[in-house]
This record gives structure tokens, sequence and C-alpha cells, in this order.
């Protein structure tokens, strides 16, 4: 079909689409024809209607000579030519065609009375190849009237447009490409294909998706049009439609199935559809008004997998176009569980739980093997790690004393361990729990832990299955790891602190003792090389195995952790080349070491709650201190010119060190000696050291533009940002941890055999070895006469094979991974994250705020109205009511 624009669509020199119905005379041709295009206007416009005029006349007076008449004859089969125009292109037809463009069907009703041939062709070019249309192909444009009269006389609802011979666009095309619904629906009532195709491969569906017709896009799909199909650049309808972007997005589910592949087209294409696209579709599949109605529903999420396998890239890719929709996938994926024998075991409602716990298996449903007779074994050990104590043989209250209650339970526990026999519970324990799912198998990657530590969109983080999978992760490997560094860094402070605390004692002469300083040098050798291939290690992870260097060179953090390795190298290589193992040779370097090594200590701590000084104390100061970069900046580059501008006015006399010293004192502490100091500059000013007009004046737009006015806003703009981290600390910390989990998981593992059943033993070994190189180290660090270097390098090893044990993943192997799914079970009544406990003792402390803030502002509204009904009331000098009129006030 040929593309023209919407105003090309009544034919130059031909009366107007006028409503179904309606019929203008042929008297009145020449009055409508100067009527209809005042907008083309100009000579050709009017020769082109009258010429029009004048065919119509032609056709009436060989009509009336009669039906024998030769001229006659030649009008009705088409060989008595005429010239008009169609598309805006000049067409070569006959009187039908003439008759098929006009808007009411009496002309061409007559026609057809005298048995005209409907299939005769005009001709046109179009595009330097010629073209073929008949009848039907005009009258579809607009006269839903001659439509019904060429079908009923014969003609074909699926006739072809000719290009250079081949078959090109049909009626239906045509009536899609104008958004006549009521002509579509007539096509498809006559028997129109829905599916036909033109020379481009797009069908009727491709040509109302082009168009934006929504109306006539959804009667195409109701009336079963492929949106299957591909046009010759392989597109969908969805696709033509999200390119063209005249469709309307929140129709676009009329072009789609609910599937993973058109949502993620919308999600390329129209980023803030997605989400809503998602939701009508779901409602759509599922034959609901809301999509709330569909929740937790295991056939919904599998749906989304039945035509292309739903994979963890396209829930990443998704989650770094639109977040938000994102964030809904997942919770259409959050099922609750289908049970493999609901007779026997369903699901457990209760247990005894305090926080959300997950696990993370191949199991697709919640598994009950009765058949073994054996009820220990009768479920998979993972249920009583998810819900423990939810199949335990529960019993009541007693009113005996609780001392005798506990003993009797010890009792019992005791027994049931001895016989294998389920555990005794009391009911009091139990809480309402819920039991979910996630239809997504393999979200326990390092790939979606990198994607949810970089998101901008903390509020994903609220989603209980990014709950789920940062709680198992932190809980099945990372904590542990995560622990040793903690401890190492613990350890290091200690022999940094006792390394000064020597150094300062006077019994020791000021210095280190021999053995303390051997010690203290191994382990910080063995710090350097741990921190090194550590970060080396994670280098290699983002670069090599997450294919995304962009994370790790684009993170200024790791530029600070790398300058630190490298002092931390330098101090430790001069100690041994020196051998006398002094840590602090280089006093300065090593007063930075020992400075830095504080705040890590500190920065480590993120990753636990900690109460108000975790979540709510460092995550809001870290994050509220990466947005106030530009504020920073701001103040260096005014800083350095008052700096610059100073050792001007000085012209050398105390040099740019003490003009240093005075500029810091004087902008960012408002000290009286950099005041003083500024005054003097260049020795201006008396002996008192008041200073001329110059100095005087630089002393005041310093203080105006640095103190007063660039400060306070750095301290407001500070004071936003943590307000808003503040706000967000809970989302915050979870996405600290995210971070830590993917650092966790790019770091290497130990070798292990291949064979499953092996890695005990392995593990076994390796534990062996850490152990007994942990013990050489303490022995050679005793003998003094053995080499320094060998006990750091004992203990370097000890604490590789510590790290690599703690870094084994609970899965056997990674292709099973990716074929596990994330359960979890949570409490009903608590949030995880922070306790209900602490989120309530929050909100009523912000009330109290908020209603000491109200207090303040009515005891201000009460004084200022008592202030103003003190006052006079006047306007404009006058008393209060007076108005000026004629220039007098009265």
């Amino acid at each position: 079909m040929e593309e023209v624009l919407p105003n090309a669509v009544v034919p130059q020199g031909t009366m107007p689409l006028t409503g179904v119905g309606e019929s203008v005379s042929p008297v009145k041709l020449a009055g409508f024809s100067t009527r209809t295009n005042k907008s083309l206007g100009g000579t050709q416009t009017a020769a082109i209607n009258q010429s029009l005029d004048n065919q119509l006349e032609e056709i009436y007076t060989v009509l009336a000579e009669g039906q024998e008449s030769a001229k006659c004859k030649a009008l009705l089969d088409g060989s008595y030519p005429f010239t008009f125009q169609y598309k805006k292109r000049k067409c070569t037809g006959g009187a039908i065609h003439i008759a098929a463009l006009q808007t009411d069907g009496e002309l061409l009703e007559e026609l057809l009375a005298l048995k005209a041939d409907i299939n005769v062709e005009c001709r046109y070019m179009t595009f330097e190849k010629e073209g073929r249309a008949q009848p039907i192909h005009l009258a579809v444009q607009g006269c839903l009237e001659n439509v019904q009269l060429l079908i009923t006389a014969g003609a074909d609802v699926n006739a072809r447009v000719q290009v250079d011979g081949q078959d090109h666009f049909c009626p239906l095309h045509d009536a899609v490409f104008f958004r006549d619904v009521d002509m579509v629906q007539y096509l498809l009532e006559k028997g129109a294909s829905v599916n036909a195709l033109n020379l481009d491969r797009m069908t009727p569906l491709h040509v109302a998706a082009k168009m934006g017709a929504s109306e006539v896009a959804e009667l195409l799909v109701r009336n079963e049009a492929d949106t299957e199909l591909r046009d010759e650049n392989h597109r969908t309808a969805l696709e033509v439609a999200v390119e063209s972007g005249v469709f309307p997005q929140r129709r676009l589910y009329l072009l789609a199935k609910f599937r993973i592949g058109d949502i993620m087209i919308v999600s390329e294409h129209c980023p803030s559809a997605t989400t809503e696209f998602i939701r009508n579709l779901l409602c759509d599949y599922a034959g609901a008004e809301s999509a709330d109605q569909v929740a937790h529903k295991t056939n919904v999420a599998d749906e989304l997998q039945t035509e292309e396998n739903l994979t963890v890239e396209h829930w990443i890719a998704l989650l770094d176009n639109t977040p938000d929709a994102a964030d809904y996938l997942l919770e259409i994926l959050t099922v609750e569980p289908d049970e493999d024998s609901v007779y026997y075991h369903p699901l457990p409602n209760q247990a005894i739980l305090n926080e959300l716990r997950a696990d993370y298996n191949t199991d697709d449903t919640w598994k009950c093997d009765t058949e073994t007779g054996d009820r220990a074994k009768a479920w998979p050990a993972w249920h009583d790690r998810l819900a423990p104590g939810a199949r335990a043989v529960r019993k009541g209250r007693r009113i005996s004393h609780a001392n005798s209650n506990r003993i009797s339970a010890f009792v019992k526990r005791q027994g049931n361990q001895r016989t294998n026999q389920p555990k005794v519970v009391d009911s009091r324990d139990l809480q309402p729990v819920h039991m979910r799912q996630l239809r997504l198998r393999g979200i326990v990657c390092s790939e979606v832990l990198q994607a949810l530590s970089e998101t901008k969109y903390v509020e994903i983080f609220k989603n209980s299955a990014v709950t789920a999978t940062l709680t198992y992760c932190w809980d099945a490997f990372v904590l542990k790891w995560y622990l040793l560094q903690l401890l190492h860094r613990f350890l290091e402070l200690v022999v940094l602190s006792a390394w000064t605390y020597s150094k300062s004692q006077d019994f020791n002469n000021n210095q280190v003792p021999y053995w303390q300083r051997r010690l203290a040098w191994t382990f910080m050798f063995e710090s350097a090389i741990r921190d090194t291939y550590i970060e080396a290690f994670q280098a290699y992870g983002f670069c090599i195995r997450l294919q995304n260097p962009g994370s790790y060179f684009g993170n200024g953090g790791n530029y600070v952790d790398v300058l630190v390795i490298s002092i931390f190298n330098v101090v430790v290589g001069r100690a041994l080349h020196t051998g006398l193992f002094y840590l602090d040779e280089w006093a300065e370097l090593f007063a930075l070491l020992v400075f830095v090594r504080w705040f890590q200590m500190l920065f480590a701590l993120r990753a636990f709650k900690l109460g108000m000084i975790g979540v709510k104390g460092i995550i809001p100061i870290l994050h509220s201190v990466k947005k106030i970069g530009g504020m920073g900046i701001i103040c260096f580059f005014v800083f350095a010119g008052f700096w610059h501008a100073f050792m001007i006015l000085d012209n050398g006399m105390e040099g740019p060190y003490k003009i240093l010293i005075g500029t810091v004192k004087l902008l960012f502490m408002v000290d009286g000696d950099g005041i003083v100091q500024v005054l003097k500059l260049g020795g201006r000013g008396d002996a008192l050291g008041n200073g001329d007009y110059i100095t005087l004046v630089s002393l005041m737009v310093a203080v105006i533009i640095f103190c007063i006015s660039l400060l306070n806003l750095f301290i407001a703009v500070h004071g936003r940002a943590y307000s808003e981290a503040h706000v967000h600390a809970v989302n915050l910390f979870m996405q600290e941890r995210a971070a830590i989990c993917v650092h966790c998981m790019v770091q290497p593992q130990l070798p292990m055999c291949c064979v499953h059943s092996k890695r005990k033993a392995w593990q076994s070994g390796y534990l062996f070895v850490a152990v007994l190189a942990f013990g050489c180290w303490v022995l050679c660090i005793v003998i003094e006469d053995v080499p320094a270097i060998i006990p750091a390098l004992l203990l370097s090893l000890a604490f590789y094979l510590f790290n690599g044990l703690l870094l084994e993943r609970p899965w056997a192997s990674e292709e099973v991974c990716r074929r596990s799914y994330l359960w979890w079970c949570a409490p009903t009544t608590k949030q995880y994250g922070i306790s209900a406990e602490a989120e309530q003792a929050e909100m009523i402390e912000d009330m109290a705020e908020r209603l000491v803030r109200l207090e303040k502002s009515m005891e201000e509204l009460r004084q200022t109205a008592s202030a103003l009904q003190a006052r006079p009331q006047t306007r404009g000098g006058r008393p209060s009511g007076n108005t000026r009129l004629g220039g007098r006030w009265r």
C-alpha cells in the first residue's frame, strides 16, 4: 500500500468524504467542487475541479444517449477514457472509477444497473512503477455505500492493486489506512482476508499499528488478526507501533501477547508505558478487571515463559530500561507455591520464625513423599530450614511452672533427637507465615546482584523477591566471608594500636620490641597481599566475568582502594628492605595508612543494621556525601581563587604555605588569626594589624561570598541530601548489601573435585592445610632465626584458604544454580529490614518532632496575629477601609 499523508485521502477534484448515507445530486457538483477545494487554491486546483465537473456532465450526457449507443457501451466496458486524481496521482480510467470516488452511490448505482464492468482497472504511476486499481479500491477510501454496491454486484472483496504486475494491497489495507472502522467491519463481514500481505509483507494490522488506529487494530484482533506475522523488515505489528510513535501507548497490549518478548519490545521503545502495558496484558490474559485479582497464581507466571524462555538477562535489561516495570514483573512472578501432595502436606501457615528466611533449590513444588513410610524422610531437609517447626508435633499450653516446662521441653527434644522423631514445639512459639516462590530460575547470580547494586530505583528493594534474594545470599555464604574480613580489619587495628602504644612507652626507649616488629610485619604483609589479590580479582571479575569494566573503573572508591593498597605495599616493602621491620620508618605515610584504616573499619560496618547506628546512621551519611560533590567542586574553585588573590596581595612576603593556612583559618573556621593575616597582607595597614581599604574589601568579599553564602549553601545541600538518604535508609542499606554480595561472588573459589560427592573431602583437606599453615606461622614467629618472609607467606596461605572455604556456594554447580528457584517464608505480621518495634519507635519519634514544629508554627502565627491586631490598620498611609476617589481619600 502506498504511503500518503492523511490530508491526501480525498482525491483532488472529487467530492469530500461525507457521512454514510448522505448523497449529493449531480446537479450540485459544480458548486460543490468550488467549496471543497478552497484550501487547495490556485489555478491548477480550479482546473482539476472544472475538468471533473466537465467529465461528470459528459458521463451523464453519454448515458442519456441510451445503452445501445457506441459511446455508452464504451462507457460501460471502461474503454471510454477519463482522467482524474486519486491519492494525488493522475489516473486514467473509466466512468465507473469516477463514480466509485463519489460520496453518494447514485451514479455508481446507475452504472451498475447498466451492467458496467466492475473489474476494469484504472492506471497510474507510483514511484516510477505502473499501478492498476479496481473500482472497489477507489470506493473503499470513504463511501461505504459504493463499496456495498460493488460487492453486491460481485466485486472481489480481496481484489489486489497491481504494481508492475505484482499483487500489492487489498481494500482492507486501504480501509485500515483511512481508519474507517465501519468500512473495516463491513469488509471483514464480507470475507476480507484479515491477514492479507502487501508487497512489503505488511498485514492490515501492521498498517493500523503504523497509522495509530487503535480502534481498527482492536477490531482486527477480535477477528483473529495474527500478531505474530512479520513484515519484510522482520517487525511484528507491535514493533511497528512502538517505532512509529503514534499508536496510543495505553492500547499497545492489543498488538501483543502475555510474554517477555513483547514486554522487552515496549521497554526498549516506550519505557514510560511499560508498567501499564504489563498490567493491561495481565488483565487481558487473566480476564480480570484489576491486575491485583490475579496475584500469586503460578499459571500466570508460567504463561510468561510459554513461548519464550524468561531469563534473568531479560529482567536485568528491564531493570536498566524501566526499573518500575522490572519491579512489577517480580510481583507477577512471585507466587504462592504449588503443592506436590496437597492431601498429605499442605503449605505451612505457621512456623517458628522472626524474620524472613530464604532457600534456593531446584524444587518447583512443595514436595512430600508419603510413600516411603519414613516420616523423617518424607519432606526435603530444606523444608525445616525454611519453615522451622512447621511439621513438628505441637503441644498446647500448660498451667505448670515455667521452669518445669523448660525442663520437660528440653527432655522432649533430646528424646526426639535420639529417636529421630519430629521435634515437639510449643504452639505459643508459632506465628502466622506466608510461603512464596519466585518463578524465575537463576535469580541468584552476580549479574543480578550487580544490577541491583547500581540501580537508582531504590524502591525496588521493597520488593519481597529482591529482599529474599539478598537475604539468601547474605545468610548462605556472604555473611561468613564478610565476618572474616571484618575480623581481619579489627585485628589490623589491634596490631597498629599495639605498635603505637609500644612506641610511646619510655621503658622500651620509644622502640618496638623485635618480636613484636616481626609479628606486626608478618600480619601487615599478609594484609597487604590479601587486599592486593582481593582488589585484583574484583577488577578481573567486573572486567572479564561480568563484562562490565565501566562498573569498576567508573567507581571512584576503587581508585581510593588502589591508592591505599599501594601505600600499604610501600610501607610493608620498605620495612622488609631495611631488615628491621619498622612499619613507621616513613612516619607520614604510616600515619596516613592508620588514619584510612580506621575509616575503612567504620565503612565495613555499613553491612550490619546496628539499630540507629548502622541503617539510620552510617548509611545516610555515606550516601549524602556522594551528593555534595558539585558543591565541593564549587567551594574548591572559590577557595583557590581567594588563596591566589591573597598571595598576589602578599607580594611574596610570607609565602604560599602561610597564606594557605591563613586562608583556611579565615574561610573555613572564621578564625581571628586568619582575619589578621588577611588584613596585613603585604605589610599593609598600621602596627595594630587593621590593614588598609584593599585588604579590608578583600576580607569583606571573602566573608560574604564564602563564609556566609557558599558554606551555608553547602550545609543546606548536605542537609537535604542527608534527609533524602535518611528517608531511603533501609533501601540503601539493602543496596549496600547487594554491592557486598557482588564483591564476594567475583572472588576466586578454591578448586574442587568435579564430583560433588568428594567436595567434603576436598574442603576438609583445605581446612587442614589452613590450620597447619596458621600453626606454622605462630611457630616461625617464636623462632627468630627463621626469615620473617616465611611466616608472612604461611599466614597469607592460611587466610587465603580460609577465604576460599567461606566462599563456597551452597549449590553443587553453576548449572544447578541456573536451574534453581528462590523460596522464602516470612512472618505475616512483620516487615523485613527494621523490626516492627524499631519502625514504630521511629514513627512515634517523627510524629513527636512534627508536633513540636507544628506547635512552634502555631505560636508564631498567634504572635503575628497579636502584633497585627495591636497595629493600626492602614492602607497606603491612610486608615483601613478608605478608598481613593477622584484623587482624594474618602
